[in-house]
């Protein structure tokens, strides 16, 4: 029988596996998770799985449904506008709280990710991509010491982590992530947040524009149904 540190390692893998799963899209918007299933492939007991689930559900990255298992979130253009423009106001105040706390430690890591997320883009690997994309804007978040700020974007980050592997398949898409993301680095190294801050609004106010422009490009209608769901789109 597993030990307490040694069950909890273990929870935390299959809880990862199972995010990492649903972001790649490996696991659809709107797929049934099924226990057993999901217990067979990892080769665990259902426990861990379930518990897994309920943490997923706190992620807002399944829904529980009562006598019906779980099931992988649909998001729909409505979400995706009310997400990306949280995220918007949420790391334009994080560039103002980091006025005063810009230091070359943090230039080097945010540098860092930049590098790695070009190595990614160089070999194809969009998955990785948007793993380093998620880094970048998490360690923007919590480089603000504003323990608040933190627990609101933690609420929404699972849902933008969905949105970001989906994104990342628009042509085009990944590199300008990048080339925007290198601009923020170049501006907070300056410790002209002003730009910064100005520069993170238009790459994620650009980022839902082009979202919304993929939907009405598919659809071919100048209205757009909010209620639509992404994956019919991306």
């Amino acid at each position: 029988m597993l030990g307490g540190s040694n069950y909890h390692a273990l929870s935390e893998v299959i809880y990862q596996n199972i995010r990492e799963s649903i972001i790649n899209c490996r696991y659809k918007s709107g797929q049934r998770l099924l226990l057993k299933k999901i217990s067979d492939e990892m080769g665990v007991s259902i426990t861990p799985v379930r518990e897994s689930l309920k943490k997923l559900e706190k992620d807002g990255l399944v829904k529980l449904v009562p006598n019906n298992g779980a099931m992988v979130i649909d998001l729909g253009i409505r979400d995706v506008i009310e997400l990306y423009d949280l995220r918007r106001q949420l790391e334009c105040l994080a560039i103002e709280l980091l006025a005063d706390n810009i230091s070359k430690k943090l230039i080097d890591k945010l540098g860092d990710i930049c590098d790695k997320d070009e190595n990614c883009l160089r070999e194809d690997n969009l998955n990785l991509h948007v793993e380093y994309n998620n880094k970048f804007h998490e360690l923007l978040i919590k480089s603000a010491q504003s323990k608040r700020l933190v627990k609101f974007y933690n609420e929404i980050s699972g849902q933008l982590s969905i949105l970001a592997g989906k994104t990342a398949k628009i042509p085009g898409q990944a590199k300008k992530s990048l080339t925007e993301h290198i601009e923020i680095v170049k501006a907070l190294d300056k410790k002209n947040t002003e730009l910064a801050k100005k520069i993170i609004f238009n790459h994620i106010q650009g980022t839902k524009e082009d979202i919304l422009k993929k939907v009405k490009d598919v659809l071919k209608k100048r209205e757009i149904d909010l209620n639509i769901k992404i994956d019919k789109i991306i």
